[in-house]
């Protein structure tokens, strides 16, 4: 079965929300290095990518309900596995196809 990736945006606010409450330790080192590197920069719809991810740019497709707030946001790709380490946070979660990433 195919690894599945997911994309975690966060609008500066939702960042600054979650630098003032900090994040749980279990945190994988990969998506924190990605949050602390998107530290201060505007997100305009780019991805922080770790390199042990094979993903390095999306279809952008205007067309999706969620294309201008992604637009207006930062992504941190991260794996499928890796959701329930960011669930409850703020921001919101797409697949690869900017559709809202919904739990099974």
């Amino acid at each position: 079965m195919p690894e599945i990736f997911l994309i975690w945006w966060l609008g500066q606010c939702d960042y600054e929300r979650i630098q003032e409450t900090g994040l749980d330790e279990k945190l994988p080192e990969y998506i924190f290095k990605e949050f602390r590197s998107r530290c201060s920069r505007n997100g305009r719809g780019r991805l922080w990518v770790s390199n042990s991810i094979p993903i390095k740019e999306i279809d952008w497709d205007d067309t999706k309900p969620l294309a201008s707030v992604a637009g207006n946001a930062g992504g941190i790709v991260i794996r499928e596995e890796d959701v329930k380490y960011i669930a409850g946070l703020p921001g919101f979660i797409t697949d690869t196809a900017l559709n809202l990433w919904m739990p099974k």
